[in-house]
């Protein structure tokens, strides 16, 4: 599983990332051709499942590498090269969230804990495609958790992607930019230019009795989603039960909606855009619950306004997404461009498309082939039914 690098050195050399206008951070000390070899191997992965027609493709590859800066030691963690699986596990289920799965989240947190009195070892997350907005979101938020817990430290972790939003557009068909220029133009909620959510203020008395019921008993923060006023499924805060970060009420609530959809024989188990999400945490400011708004469709928020209309004396639970910051906070932190701020707890660099090991792109390159070739066959590139017992993590149905 581990490997040395040879002739490299712990100063910095010709083939280190640039140097950004900070000065010399430890991620600017791994070397970029390592990154891109490892980058090129997870797109190849990529690729020959894309390829070779296996079940839950995907035109991304993903996954997270410690390396060591004083000794070029490194290594993939879990030996794991993650892909798309939203055919399977529901719209959020991107490589980059694969590789957040609580299995290799708490891998990884192990890793970092036999690390920690060494300061030379950095977290890399490898993908192939830039980061969604929700992914790096996700990112975002179990980063904060290894700092809060003294794993790491700031300048220690980095993002190192091939293809950018533009050249995804480009190549494969889509980009996640739309969604990112709504959440930076309108962060306040105000109609979208792109996404089709739109979020709503209510008082508790406002809804219906019995989603005021499940908001008035629980002691957890806790979402709903509703549909035509009925609800189908419901999501509390299982992260420190399930040792998952990302397992917060209002992203529980829209698995257990795609696993019901799928226990249906829903034809598109991740389509929500009949359904609206309530929740007590202002949702247009908290990105996770956001996004996964945005990739299941789901066209209305509902959050509680602070001042309940006739009952004083309730105080809602809700969600903060990553202890130690805001919702707002986080929100900055996961939309904030350009890249590599003074205050960014996670830096990124984009791989070189030029040169001896320029990314190559491959699984983007046979994306399109491979949508057509499904659609001859009459399958749906999107779903494939789904695995056999198999649940996105956190889901409680």
């Amino acid at each position: 599983m581990v490997g040395l690098i040879d002739g490299v050195s712990p100063a910095p050399v010709l083939n280190n990332l640039p140097i950004g206008q900070e000065g010399i951070l430890p991620v600017h000390l791994v070397p970029q051709k390592l990154l891109q070899i490892q980058l090129n191997k997870l797109d190849m992965t990529a690729a020959r499942r894309v390829e070779n027609d296996e079940p839950a493709p995907g035109p991304f590859g993903s996954a997270i590498m410690l390396y060591n800066t004083a000794t070029g030691e490194h290594f993939l963690v879990g030996d794991r090269h993650d892909s798309n699986l939203v055919n399977r596990d529901g719209p959020q289920a991107h490589a980059e969230a694969v590789s957040l799965y609580p299995d290799n989240y708490a891998l990884t947190t192990k890793l970092l804990e036999e690390r920690k009195d060494d300061p030379n070892w950095i977290a890399v997350f490898l993908t192939t495609g830039e980061s969604c907005p929700s992914c790096f979101t996700k990112q975002h938020v179990v980063v904060n958790e290894w700092i809060r817990s003294g794993l790491i430290e700031r300048g220690r972790i980095l993002n190192f992607y091939g293809a950018d939003y533009d050249m995804t557009q480009d190549v494969a068909g889509f980009s996640d930019k739309d969604q990112l220029i709504d959440m930076q133009e309108n962060p306040m909620g105000a109609p979208l230019t792109h996404g089709k959510v739109n979020f709503i203020g209510s008082d508790i008395l406002d809804l219906n009795p019995e989603v005021q019921q499940v908001f008035r008993e629980s002691e957890i923060p806790v979402a709903v989603i509703t549909r035509d006023g009925v609800i189908i499924a419901k999501g509390y805060d299982t992260r420190e039960q399930d040792n998952d970060p990302l397992a917060t009420a209002e992203m529980n609530a829209v698995k257990s909606a795609f696993e019901l959809q799928k226990a249906a024989e829903k034809a598109e188990p991740w389509n929500l855009s009949d359904a609206q999400m309530i929740s007590a945490t202002t949702l247009y400011e908290a990105p996770l619950a956001r996004t996964a708004m945005f990739w299941a469709s789901i066209p209305i928020g509902v959050h509680m306004r602070d001042a309940t209309y006739g009952t004083p004396s309730y105080d809602p639970i809700r969600t903060i997404e990553a202890p130690g910051m805001t919702n707002a906070q986080l929100y900055a932190a996961a939309t904030d461009r350009p890249y590599n701020g003074s205050n960014s707890l996670i830096h990124c660099f984009q791989a070189s498309q030029t040169g001896e090991d320029a990314f190559q792109n491959l699984a983007q390159k046979a994306w399109r082939p491979r949508v057509a070739r499904d659609a001859e066959k009459g399958k749906n590139i999107h779903y494939d039914g789904g695995s056999a017992g198999a649940h996105s993590p956190g889901c409680k149905c």
